[in-house]
């Protein structure tokens, strides 16, 4: 997943999957005012499906860690940014 630059909390999109002829999927994303919670709208399943209400378990310039409950249990997601 690749996180578009956004100069808002609201209206954000960004890349969760790219195939080898270049097409790609895309989602829209919304934060919290508080940050506790990023809601994310996948717009295909190929390359997995993110939608949903996650929990923001950390944030900071480097790291982005997220968490949502399923009836599998707990899913996570960990991002850095090199």
């Amino acid at each position: 997943m690749t996180f578009d630059a956004c100069a808002s909390k609201t209206g954000c999109t960004g890349i969760d999957y790219k195939e080898s002829d270049k097409s790609t999927g895309s989602f829209s994303f919304v934060i919290a005012d508080d940050e506790s919670t990023i809601t994310i709208t996948d717009t295909m399943s190929a390359g997995g499906s993110y939608d949903g209400e996650w929990d923001v378990t950390l944030f900071n310039n480097k790291n982005l860690h997220l968490k949502i409950s399923t009836f599998l249990g707990d899913s996570k997601i960990e991002f850095t940014k090199d």
